[in-house]
């Protein structure tokens, strides 16, 4: 019985999947949200480089 409602889960999951992927919005929605995506990379990396930094300079302070 379980595996059957996991295999009608599974099923449905795709068919959705497939529904929202042929939907005319899907593409630019997509693309907005890879755009986003690379944007939170790029920020957290400078975040970290900044971070590396200020570290840097408080280990010099500390040292001199």
């Amino acid at each position: 019985m379980d595996d059957m409602k996991d295999k009608s889960i599974h099923f449905t999951a795709q068919k959705l999947t497939e529904e929202i992927q042929n939907m005319p919005v899907y593409k630019k929605f997509y693309s907005q949200i890879q755009v986003s995506l690379r944007f939170v990379v790029v920020a957290a990396a400078v975040a970290v480089a900044a971070v590396a930094v200020v570290s840097r300079i408080m280990c010099c302070r500390v040292l001199t």
